[in-house]
């Protein structure tokens, strides 16, 4: 019966560790995603541009019918990726 309780207690200890180890993890992941949040917010224009459809004016007919079903005036344009 001492063999049982010393592996119940190996097993319990065990699964303090892991759910430890997994919260360790998990508050570090936090932590390093708000970083990047925070990096993006700041990266991000204070006025940014916004579409109008003069914008694509220059462009074929079919290229202006696309943009004017596809993007509502106002939306913030996006210069790159």
């Amino acid at each position: 019966m001492t063999n049982f309780k010393i592996i119940l207690l190996v097993l319990a200890a065990l699964m303090l560790a892991a759910i430890a180890l997994g919260l360790w993890v998990h508050s570090s992941d936090r932590a390093q995603a708000a970083q990047v949040w925070a990096a993006l917010e700041s990266a991000r224009e204070a006025d940014p541009q916004l579409y109008d459809p003069t914008m694509v004016a220059d462009l074929p007919e079919i290229a202006q019918r696309y943009f004017a079903r596809a993007v509502e005036p106002g939306t913030e344009v996006v210069p790159e990726i």
